[in-house]
């Protein structure tokens, strides 16, 4: 509400920006600022076709193909950018696409283990959760693909899950 009022006093000079990872955000917004127009950005991974065609373009640039039967090697990396990057240096490098994925993948998991359960005990033990509230989110997140991050809340969590 503060910052509503700052917009309300000033607006002709600047221009606010409010990101979030919820798609509930504008309606707290629009009920701070019901004079206000808001333009809204929604901002999602890309499609298997639009990541395959992304990769294809990237390695184009360095007269490179990507094998018709790695194809399902990237849809099955996702649309994230960051990792479409990191597909296109390990092919590269000399990596199969399957074998950049296995990689990106690993290091992924080992990322996820690390933030969940911490590098030792110690670590561990300044978590605000327990290694079976992780075991079951994660065990969760595997058999539905989403999970209610509190009860009280409608936000999930969603996450793609690789075997």
């Amino acid at each position: 509400t503060e910052k509503a009022l700052l917009i309300d006093t000033f607006p002709q000079v600047a221009h606010v920006i409010f990101t979030s990872d919820s798609v509930t955000t504008t309606k707290p917004l629009a009920k701070a600022l019901p004079s206000k127009p808001f333009n809204l950005i929604t901002l999602n991974d890309a499609s298997p076709d639009a990541s395959l065609q992304y990769v294809s373009a990237k390695l184009a640039a360095f007269d490179q193909t990507l094998p018709t039967d790695e194809h399902e090697a990237v849809a099955l990396l996702g649309g994230r950018q960051t990792d479409l990057e990191l597909l296109v240096q390990k092919i590269r490098a000399g990596q199969t696409a399957g074998e950049a994925v296995d990689d990106l993948i690993q290091r992924n998991a080992s990322e996820i283990h690390k933030k969940l359960f911490g590098d030792d005990e110690e670590e561990a033990k300044s978590f605000k959760w327990s290694k079976q509230q992780a075991l079951d989110l994660i065990k969760g997140l595997s058999e539905k693909g989403e999970v209610r991050t509190r009860e009280d809340r409608k936000e999930k969590l969603s996450c793609r899950i690789w075997c």
